[in-house]
This record gives structure tokens, sequence and C-alpha cells, in this order.
């Protein structure tokens, strides 16, 4: 799988509120909703996890506030920073 963390903005630097899908060839994945807590005294992580048969060509994105973006992922990409700049390779095989 593809970990994938994703920086906000300085305001919301986990960015709380977005959306994740992987791209599955022609296909999207399911979505995967970056939130904050589910239930008394948790906390969810903010990094997601893209896992499936095939690895995913990209990644899609909805921002906090609506902002749609795609990223293509390198092959090999095991965990990758998302900002408003782009992607960033953390580790690959």
């Amino acid at each position: 799988g593809v970990r994938v963390r994703l920086k906000g903005s300085p305001f919301n630097p986990q960015a709380i509120g977005a959306i994740v899908r992987p791209l599955l060839g022609n296909k999207t994945g399911a979505a995967i909703e970056i939130h904050g807590g589910a239930g008394y005294w948790s906390y969810d992580s903010t990094v997601c996890l893209l896992t499936s048969q095939n690895p995913p060509s990209g990644i899609s994105l909805r921002w906090p506030g609506g902002r749609e973006a795609t990223v293509d992922l390198p092959a090999g990409a095991t965990e990758v920073r998302v900002d408003a700049s782009g992607l960033t390779v953390i580790k690959s095989k």
C-alpha cells in the first residue's frame, strides 16, 4: 500500500476535512476522509493508507474548502506527502 500524508494550510496543517481517493487505472477507489476523531477521547490518524491488488497510479484530492487536485504517484512509492505545491516521495521500494 501507499501511505499518504497531507500538509494543509497554516490554519489547518493536517488538512482535516480533505478527501483522498486512489486512482486505479481508469477507475477511482473508495473515498477516505481525513477527520480528527471518532468518539470519546479518541483521535484518528491523519495519515491514510491506500491499499489495493494493484498499486494506485495517482491520487484524487478534494482539499478543505473544495479545491480539487490530481497527482500522479511514482512507481514504487510507499509513502508520499502532498501539499499545495504537489507531491513529495518520502519512501519508495
